[in-house]
Formats: C-alpha cells, sequence, structure tokens
C-alpha cells in the first residue's frame, strides 16, 4: 500500500511538471507553420526526451485507469502495483488482437471501465486480418487525429489549397470518413470511395488545373 502511495506520488509529481511542456505542444500544434518550425529548429535530444516521459505517462495512465488492460498485464504476470512511471515501457508485454482485444470488452477498455456516449464513434477497421475489428474513438481524439492528416498532408504536398478525391471506402470504416474531415481543412473534398469510374469520371470533371 505504501508503494501505490509512493508510486502515486512520483506520478503526480511529473504530471506537474509535464503540464506546461502540454500546453507548449498544444499552442505550437495549433498551427502547421509553428509545429513545423519546432520540429526543425528544436535539438532532437530534448524532443526525443520528452516523448518519451509522455509515453510513460500514458502506459502509466493506461495501467491505472483502465480495467481491461490492468487485468491483461495482472494475466501476464506483471506485478502492476509495482510499477512506477520512469522505466515503465520495458516492463509491459506487447499486446494483440487475440490477446487483448478480444479477451476484454469494449467497456473495460476504456478509461475509468466508461464508455463516453456523448461525441463518441465506433469505427470499424478492413478485416485484413480475417475479421474486422470495432474501435472506439472519442471527440477530441478524432479532432487530433484530423489535425495531425491535414498537417501531414501539407508537409508532403505543400501549403496550398489541395483538391483531394478521397479514394477510400466510406461508412464504418476509420480511413474513409476522417480521411475526408481531415483534408477537408486543406481545400476540396470529393469522396468517391473505391469506385475507379467516378475516380476518373471526377479528374475529367475537375480538369488538369
Amino acid at each position: 500500500m505504501a508503494f501505490r502511495a509512493l508510486a502515486t506520488g512520483l506520478g503526480a509529481g511529473r504530471n506537474a511538471w509535464l503540464v506546461p511542456l502540454d500546453v507548449a505542444f498544444k499552442t505550437l500544434g495549433l498551427r502547421y507553420g509553428w509545429l513545423k518550425g519546432l520540429f526543425d529548429h528544436a535539438p532532437s535530444g530534448p524532443l526525443a526526451m520528452t516523448g518519451r516521459l509522455r509515453a510513460e505517462r500514458a502506459a502509466w495512465r493506461a495501467v491505472r485507469r483502465v480495467p481491461g488492460y490492468r487485468a491483461y498485464l495482472s494475466a501476464q504476470g506483471v506485478a502492476v502495483d509495482r510499477l512506477v512511471p520512469a522505466g515503465i515501457l520495458e516492463k509491459l508485454p506487447e499486446t494483440d488482437k487475440h490477446s487483448y482485444v478480444d479477451s476484454y470488452p469494449l467497456a473495460q477498455r476504456c478509461l475509468d471501465g466508461r464508455i463516453p456516449f456523448v461525441g463518441t464513434t465506433i469505427d470499424e477497421s478492413s478485416g485484413s486480418t480475417g475479421t474486422p475489428y470495432n474501435w472506439i474513438r472519442s471527440e477530441a481524439e478524432r479532432h487530433i487525429a484530423h489535425r495531425n492528416i491535414s498537417f501531414f498532408a501539407r508537409y508532403c504536398f505543400g501549403i496550398e489549397p489541395l483538391v483531394t478525391i478521397n479514394a477510400f471506402s466510406m461508412g464504418a470504416w476509420a480511413t474513409g470518413f476522417n480521411m475526408t474531415l481531415a483534408l477537408n481543412h486543406n481545400g476540396i473534398v470529393k469522396s468517391t470511395g473505391p469506385d475507379i469510374g467516378k475516380i476518373l469520371s471526377t479528374m475529367r470533371f475537375l480538369g488538369p488545373g
């Protein structure tokens, strides 16, 4: 019990001095140019260390607040009550769909064992491994994902407005709808789905310019 209290105190202390970094990253992440400037000019060592500290915090949070993950670790022989944030990544076993996703209900894989209903969507993977899986996404997670996709498109194709043909399958699949919403930040999007005839027709309609 004393060790757990000590670990909680250490985790809270780490979180406290990571808060200014969180605020900085969130602020710089609002604009593509700001974020690119950070990665272009900041030393790689401190950035890597910051990334590791934030990853350790995320892992520590999952151990403490995700019931299914905590149960999974215990089943794998991890002494969860002896874990501390520092060095936690080296002590966690890999998860996969069979050992984790198939073994624990959806709610048990959410924070505090509860599914947040408002603003939540469920995406479906393609089933390339044989079985399509359902993945729950919060509104905050989708917002960050859309912004990251938008920024990556600007990094690859430049900052001028884009015209995008989204050929991903639409519907419940993770990529289709979310890709449309993300790239809409960069310009015009038409979502044709993987229909070659529609794609070619759209290209003829839009023209070479």
